[in-house]
């Protein structure tokens, strides 16, 4: 009669926890499907002339909203970061390598295309080349997120 009240208080014991586990459980792949340990997409920048006003990324572009902070006129004249996934860029409206050079007046704005291959989570480091001034400089852009 003892052992039996102590089997009886062991599986409670058991099944208490046991259950308290399976709703914890269920929680966590809640907090997944909805999204809450995603980490958001984001771009940040060292600093400089140039300021990142917008952007967006998925599998086979980036997309820089670039806006001239300098008091000259600045040209960008590439991007280059990890050469396994950006193979090309383009300026404004997908135009050709070549007529997106145009000049940015001070406060004028752009939007640049990266062509990449990309997927998953990802951190992919952008430099920036432009000539203001007659010098030639560059920032650096990392843009972190899902695809």
């Amino acid at each position: 009669m003892f052992k039996d009240k102590k089997g009886q208080s062991a599986l409670e014991y058991l099944m208490t926890y046991g259950w308290a586990l399976v709703v914890i459980v269920i929680v966590i792949a809640a907090l997944f499907a909805f999204g809450v340990f995603n980490t958001p997409k984001q771009c940040t920048q060292t600093g400089g002339q140039l300021l990142i006003k917008g952007f967006d990324f998925n599998g086979t572009t980036i997309q820089l909203k670039i806006q001239n902070g300098s008091p000259d006129t600045v040209t960008i004249i590439g991007f280059s970061g990890n050469p396994e996934t950006i193979s090309s860029w383009s300026g404004g409206r997908h135009d050709t390598v070549s007529d997106s050079k145009s000049p940015l007046a001070r406060t004028d704005t752009n939007t640049f295309f990266l062509d990449v291959g990309l997927s998953g989570n990802i951190t992919e480091e952008v430099t920036i080349t432009y000539t203001t001034g007659g010098m030639t400089k560059t920032e650096k852009t990392t843009c972190s997120g899902p695809v």
